[in-house]
């Protein structure tokens, strides 16, 4: 298993987000974030950008995310990108369209896989 160092995730400032655009691809760390509908993905890019104007989450448990829309946080030292994913569960996407959406974005932007954080915890950088 690889290692990555976290020491180069310094904040340079105040930290926010930004949705990227089709052309844009990412060129760091992804990470997806992925649970049931109404979990929190797009309330917890808002609260990292200190932003509740983005208009990406509603305080319901109905699904507000409906496509994959990849952000980069901005001045943490490195590229970061969070990867917003549609709930599953959801009444108008099945889980095997989200899979099929997550699958392709990652084909397209060279991702190499998942971690389940579901399961007991293992880190595989240093602290």
């Amino acid at each position: 298993m690889s290692t990555v160092s976290l020491k180069i995730l310094e904040i340079d400032g105040e930290v926010s987000v930004k949705q990227l655009d089709s052309t844009d691809t990412p060129d760091g760390f992804t990470f997806l974030l992925a649970g049931p509908t109404g979990s929190g993905g797009g309330s917890f890019i808002e609260a990292l950008a200190n932003d509740r104007e983005l208009g990406i989450s509603k305080n319901q448990l109905e699904s507000f995310t409906q496509t994959l829309t990849p952000y980069k946080v901005l001045n943490v030292g490195h590229s970061v990108y969070l990867l917003d994913c549609p709930g599953f569960s959801d009444n108008s996407l099945s889980e095997f369209e989200i899979i099929e959406m997550v699958n392709k974005w990652m084909k397209a932007n060279d991702s190499l896989g998942l971690t389940n954080v579901s399961e007991p915890r293992e880190v595989p950088w240093h602290l």
